[in-house]
């Protein structure tokens, strides 16, 4: 069951439900102007754990109390914010999903937050409002989709955001549902088992959205991509059962404006070809095409936004199997743009795709790349679950592409492309080779997919190894699939559409 979710112009204290939240802030004594009628009508309780320390307002900190009938609400939960000075959107996104996940846990239905203190806030109050929502949805996001015994229903069934200026919240409010449900869209798609989400089933489900949204969709088959010369994808679909395809989806028709192209890696299954994987590391690769549900969720909020900027999504689709027909190691592959491929190791197969659909995205008019990949194992060593390695060029973009996903709350790091390790894919038979061993993997890698970008076109490439998933769950989300790249491709875009017309 979906979480309903409603705006009020009342004062939250006022609101009957299960439970009313509000924040608490680190080093602040003093009882929060949002608090002080709740406070008032609990005979000061409220100010009595502020003043005895009981409740210090440390970050994910949470403490109930019950209001015997002092307020609509049986409870009230509070929730320590850390600093106040630091109440990012990423960090009201996470609370607000910790505040759905301890109402859902405790048999809560309805759940009232109090969010005068996030609209009242100079010049953020529009961002935090939209963060606030889509980390509730995100909250309640769940990966047992197959589950069919011990399967305990959602408890919580509505989230009111109430305040007495919330008229101009509504927007905001949206904005938020369709973002959070977006990321809960390429969870969604993450989760599935490589049997219910083939390429064809995945090409399909773009299909459907890009008719939601109004985009121009195209879905090339093999045949197509025989005809167009995409030899890098096909090469690596050989192995397979499964077709490979293409997707593109365009969005915006906005003369003078830049297009930015969205590149995500679909391998809908990887079993590392015929240099296979062992079992324990391919237990989870159906998550290899997490760069492509990301593009596809990023394309389903751009889409019900509308910012004035040009779109066009590109994700390659196909699964990486050991069948007779499968590449083979030695094998010389020509890709869409010509140059050639010489394969030492099938299992680094996200590179070899990706060339082609970063040539697709070029031809069909991108002016500025971003492409997303769990490409390697070496990024994860190098920057673990927390943070996605960044590489590419003009510093300029890359910084741009970073600020965007450090302010969406999804950190980024940028790793370096010396020309140096270059040396590491050079072929003797052919113009690269599609490894570069174990040192510098993630560059390696990184540079390989630089060959084929046109020089004059920024480029970013996100190695989402290490983010895509998440082993356990956390107070904010379940874990599984994260949907890392949504928030920060949506805003990316955004901001490109206040660029100025070229």
């Amino acid at each position: 069951m979906a979480l309903s979710l409603s705006v009020r112009r009342d004062e939250p204290e006022t609101v009957s439900g299960d439970a009313l939240f509000q924040f608490l802030f680190e080093g602040e004594t003093d009882l929060p102007a949002a608090l002080s009628g709740a406070d008032t009508r609990l005979n000061g309780a409220i100010s009595e754990l502020l003043s005895s320390g009981e409740a210090k307002g440390k970050l994910h900190e949470a403490t109930t109390l019950h209001t015997s009938g002092a307020l609509p609400t049986r409870r009230l939960l509070l929730l320590g914010a850390g600093k106040r000075d630091d109440l990012t959107p990423d960090r009201v996104s996470r609370l607000f999903g910790q505040a759905v996940r301890i109402a859902n846990r405790k048999g809560w239905t309805t759940l009232i937050a109090g969010i005068s203190t996030l609209s009242a806030l100079p010049d953020a109050g529009s961002e935090l409002l939209r963060a606030a929502v889509s980390g509730a949805l995100v909250g309640m996001g769940r990966g047992d989709l197959y589950k069919t015994q011990e399967v305990k229903p959602d408890a919580l069934e509505t989230l009111i955001l109430s305040g007495p200026n919330s008229d101009a919240w509504q927007a905001d409010v949206d904005a938020g549902v369709t973002l959070g449900e977006a990321i809960n869209f390429a969870r969604e798609l993450v989760t599935r088992p490589a049997a219910d989400l083939t390429p064809t089933i995945l090409a399909e489900r773009a299909r459907a959205l890009g008719e939601e949204m109004g985009f121009e969709t195209t879905i090339l088959d093999k045949a197509a991509l025989e005809e167009m010369g995409a030899g890098a994808l096909l090469a690596v679909a050989r192995g397979s059962v499964q077709e490979p395809r293409m997707i593109r989806l365009r969005y915006g028709a906005f003369p003078g404006k830049p297009t930015l192209g969205i590149v995500g890696k679909g391998i809908t299954f990887d079993s590392g070809g015929l240099c296979i994987k062992n079992a324990d590391n391919m237990l989870d690769m159906k998550t290899d095409m997490s760069g492509a549900a990301a593009t596809l969720g990023a394309m389903k909020v751009i889409g019900a936004l509308r910012p004035e900027v040009n779109v066009v999504a590109v994700c390659p689709i196909t699964e990486n199997m050991t069948g007779a027909a499968a590449y083979k190691p030695g094998d010389v592959v020509t890709a869409l743009n010509g140059k050639t491929i010489e394969i030492l190791n099938t299992d680094a197969e996200g590179r070899v795709v990706l060339a082609d659909a970063l040539t697709y995205a070029q031809q069909s008019g991108a002016t500025h790349l971003v492409d997303l990949a769990t490409l390697t194992g070496a990024c994860v060593i190098a920057l673990g679950h927390s943070c996605t390695g960044v590489m590419g060029g003009p510093q300029e973009w890359v910084e741009r592409v970073i600020a965007a996903g450090n302010a969406s709350g999804e950190p980024m790091w940028q790793l370096p492309l010396m020309d140096e390790y270059k040396e590491q894919i050079k072929s003797d038979i052919a113009d690269v080779e599609n490894s570069g061993g174990r040192p510098a993997g993630a560059q390696t890698g990184a540079l390989l997919l630089r060959e084929f970008v046109d020089d004059a076109i920024p480029w970013a490439h996100l190695d989402i190894a290490g983010t895509a998933s998440a082993s356990a769950d956390t107070k904010y989300r379940a874990k599984g699939a994260t949907g890392v790249g949504v928030r920060s491709l949506v805003r990316l875009a955004e901001t490109m559409a206040t660029d100025s017309p070229e």
